[in-house]
């Protein structure tokens, strides 16, 4: 089976997957990594003004994707 890593950004913080996972197929990572971005912007979304979260899944060497969510909360004038 593939071996993924996953990496994960929140804003400036950078955390590298050193164990990584194994999956049938790249679409199965994929998946589960946008599951995994929700539930980090749940975790982390305890009233921001912005938030900006990121993973980056990756073979043995090289990103082979990045899943992303931005938020900015603006007041109106």
């Amino acid at each position: 089976m593939p071996h993924f890593y996953f990496d994960t950004r929140s804003g400036d913080e950078v955390l590298l997957d050193e164990s990584g996972h194994e999956f049938a197929s790249v679409e199965d990572a994929r998946q589960t990594a946008v599951i995994a971005l929700l539930d980090m912007a749940r975790e982390k979304a305890t009233n921001p003004d912005r938030l900006d979260l990121a993973i980056d899944v990756r073979g043995d060497a090289t990103v082979l994707f990045r899943t992303r969510i931005s938020l900015e909360v603006s007041q109106e004038t």
